[in-house]
């Protein structure tokens, strides 16, 4: 996860802000290869209630699927929604209330 902090207080040069901002611009290399980015007419953002096995199981032939997971287990279940890493909102509340035991 972008160290957000760190780009908020940085007062040196110019391009090296510029730079270090360009982070939040690009997404991640990982991106180009998610098996997501194929897929039509599979909703990765199913509200509560509907069936989110579609997604999950593209996520599960991913070859990027532990740097999704791993991506999204640094946020919130409130701050990011969907099937990231074939896992939902749900699942990785519950994963984080496991390791936190």
């Amino acid at each position: 996860m972008p160290d957000w902090s760190r780009a908020r207080t940085y007062r040196g040069d110019p391009a090296d802000v510029v730079a270090e901002l360009s982070q939040f611009l690009e997404p991640p290399a990982w991106h180009r290869d998610a098996a997501c980015r194929e897929t039509s007419g599979v909703n990765f953002f199913p509200r509560f209630g509907e069936d989110a096995e579609p997604a999950k199981a593209v996520c599960a032939g991913c070859p990027v699927r532990g740097e999704c997971l791993a991506f999204a287990a640094g946020y919130s279940e409130r701050d990011l929604v969907g099937i990231w890493g074939g896992t939902s909102g749900r699942d990785r509340h519950a994963m984080r209330r496991r390791s936190a035991a």
